[in-house]
């Protein structure tokens, strides 16, 4: 018997989220950017997806780390392990988490098993692409028009 898609959808956002974070799929940690993203500049979630991904990534990263790093005391222990987390491999990022209690990784079974029989009713070949308009390069911005050479401006003082 075929899972109805919005079952098939809740099983899968429910995969991906008890999965331990080096077991995500790049999709699932990209949609959690966007979503930080439109929450955290407060852009519609539809209009974050059709910006270009290279641009929302630097924004959001950038701005992750100016939040450590800003104000009298930066936070340097935080972007220490920031640093430390990037220079480390895949492989050695797995060995360094914490493992999951029993009940925990018996959950991630469960949800990945259903994940699997639900991936392929109604919305096989839905989930696990990313559209290309995310992986596409932005586009350079356009050189701007030189001014007038008989503009001027001038700036008066209010009081």
């Amino acid at each position: 018997m075929a899972i109805p898609l919005h079952r098939a959808v809740r099983i899968l956002a429910a995969a991906e989220v008890v999965r331990p974070p080096e077991r995500q799929s790049v999709d699932y940690q990209i949609r959690q950017i966007l979503r930080a993203y439109s929450d955290r500049f407060r852009t519609p979630l539809h209009v974050v997806e059709d910006l270009p991904l290279v641009r929302v990534l630097r924004h959001y990263w950038e701005d992750r780390y100016e939040r450590l790093w800003e104000g009298d005391k930066p936070d340097v222990d935080s972007m220490r392990e920031e640093l430390r987390q990037l220079a480390m491999t895949p492989d050695e990022l797995t060995q360094r988490r914490e493992r999951p209690s029993e009940e925990a990784a018996d959950l991630v079974r469960f949800f990945e098993a259903a994940a699997a029989q639900a991936a392929q009713g109604p919305v096989k070949g839905v989930f696990g692409k990313i559209p290309e308009q995310l992986r596409a390069e932005p586009e350079p911005a356009p050189e701007a028009a030189p001014a007038p050479d008989d503009l001027s401006i001038d700036f008066e003082d209010f009081e």
